[in-house]
Parts: C-alpha cells; structure tokens; sequence
C-alpha cells in the first residue's frame, strides 16, 4: 500500500468508523424488518387461499393453490417493495464491508505504535490539531514538553512504523 493510501485511509478513519457503526445498527434494524414482512407475507399467501372450493375447474388456472404459494416462495416472488427494501439491505451491507475494512487496517496500524506515538498521531490525524494545541496537550498528559521539531520527529516516526506495517 502507498504512503498516499495511507494517508487517506488514516484521515477518513473516524468518517468510517462512525459510518459502521451507524449502519451496523440500521443494518439490524432492516434485516429483522425483512424477516418479519417474509414471515407475514408467507401466512397471508397461505391464509389468502382460503376460498371455498367447489370441485370445479376455473379456467386455465386450475392446479393446486398450496403447491402455487410454495413455488412463489421459494422463487422469492416478493413484492416490489420488499425487493427493493431487500436491494437497500444488500447495499448497505456492501458499504459495511468496505468501510469496515478501512476502519479494521487504521486500529491494527494503531496497535503497532507506543502510546506517545498513537496519542500525537491521533490528535494530528483524526482531530486535525495543530502543534501548538499537540504539544500542550502532550505536556498535560505526560509532563514532558516537546518542541514542535520534536513533535514531529515522533510523527513521522508513527508514519515510518505504519508505512512498514501496511507494506
């Protein structure tokens, strides 16, 4: 992976996890939905051909009713809405997927660094903090103040490590 890929991923880091877990969420939400309509579709397909039958035969439509509903249910014959709810599902589930990925790569690359190193990382990437607020913070945290030289030297120390981490 390119130094440039990682930057990106790196700073679309905290966009992707809030994402995932915005759609973990609305993903569940929407499978049980789906689940719950399949199963109700399915009574009210067998419960609908509850017509009184005479022994006659009706036209070219004649056949048995319960063997109809058990081929449309096994052929997925939803309604169009249904499809489409399922067709959203899939979708944000393929978004899920790919931006977990991201999300997954950026925490294993984290674990890599010290705490000093992730912690000045951290505020540098994913709260785009200048040095001035970098530094301060790093003081109050460890008692130790660093120049903006220094500040940097462990950053691109954490990018050095990342890099050969996502080699």
């Amino acid at each position: 992976m390119s130094p440039n890929q990682v930057c990106d991923m790196l700073g679309q880091y905290k966009a992707c996890l809030g994402r995932c877990s915005h759609l973990e969420i609305v993903i569940e939400q929407c499978r049980a939905e789906v689940e719950e309509r399949k199963a109700h579709l399915s009574e009210d397909m067998i419960h609908a051909t509850g017509e009184q039958n005479s022994g006659m035969p009706r036209g070219s439509g004649v056949g048995n009713p319960t063997e109809k509903i058990g081929v449309m249910l096994a052929e997925n014959a939803f309604p169009q809405d249904l499809k489409d709810q399922i067709r959203e599902l899939r979708q944000m589930e393929a978004e899920y997927r790919a931006k977990i990925v991201n999300v997954r790569l950026v925490e294993a690359w984290l674990a890599c660094l010290s705490e000093r190193e992730r912690f000045i990382l951290s505020l540098q990437k994913f709260e785009d903090a200048p040095y001035r607020e970098i530094g301060a913070a790093y003081q109050e945290r460890y008692g130790e103040a660093l120049s903006r030289d220094a500040l940097r030297k462990k950053r691109n120390s954490a990018m050095k490590k990342i890099y050969c981490a996502a080699a």
